[in-house]
């Protein structure tokens, strides 16, 4: 089960769905309490595990989540609580060069971006994942007008709704290599699960994403966004 607050998870499923042909992947989120990024560490674990129960996480060979903010603060220790394997996206943390991390507030709070090196600039944006949320029909919208300018060699996606913003992002940050967390989700998937087959060239699917792999009361929302971005 991949999980997220809301949209922005689906970059991360679409992901996992072209690169393990041999896994069936199913999507939910919790967009009532979206923004993650804006809440207290008792805040996100408390909706960590309140939603591995709501969609019987236990049921599943795995939790995934699809979102940096749960992955950094509230990742650690659900998987002894809730009985089933948890994975996350994290900031890639050992980029050499001049590196912009953009994340939510909460990421940026968290230990494992404190402990990156000074060649890191992390820059919180409190709005921008809603700001993807509530304009996903036209990102154009989204404002990105006050983000840190620079000539930067690597930029760090450090929130899944931004994916979505990455070729605007591109044209910014001209010079710099982006990362968003799905290659080391990829490494920690197939070390716990070796049967899993990776498609490094992102092969056509065997599998179609049908309405079904899609859970919860948003399910016909996410579906036809996922439908509209990553023809399905």
């Amino acid at each position: 089960m991949v999980f997220d607050s809301g949209f922005g998870g689906l970059c991360v499923f679409s992901a996992l769905e072209k690169a393990f042909s041999n896994c069936r992947f199913y999507y939910a989120c919790d967009r009532q309490n979206l923004p993650f990024g804006s809440k207290s560490e008792s805040e996100l674990k408390e909706i960590a595990f309140f939603n591995t129960l709501k969609f019987n996480a236990a049921s599943y060979d795995g939790v995934i989540f699809a979102c940096n903010t749960l992955s950094c603060v509230a990742a650690e220790g659900l998987e002894e609580k809730s009985g089933v394997p948890v994975f996350g996206v994290f900031p890639k943390s050992d980029l050499k060069g001049k590196t912009l991390l953009l994340c939510t507030e909460a990421t940026a709070k968290s230990k494992l971006v404190k402990s990156l090196d000074n060649n890191y600039l992390v820059y919180p944006a409190p709005s921008l994942a809603k700001d993807v949320e509530d304009n996903i029909a036209n990102l154009s919208s989204c404002d990105l007008s006050y983000l840190p300018r620079g000539d930067f060699d690597n930029v760090v996606l450090g929130c899944t709704h931004y994916i979505f913003l990455k070729s605007r992002l591109a044209s910014i940050y001209e010079n710099a290599t982006f990362y968003d967390g799905t290659e080391g989700l990829f490494c920690a998937l197939t070390a716990r699960f070796p049967t899993l087959i990776f498609q490094k060239n992102e092969k056509t699917r065997k599998n179609r994403v049908l309405r079904d792999h899609f859970l919860g009361a948003e399910k016909d929302e996410n579906y036809s966004v996922f439908c509209k971005y990553f023809s399905n």
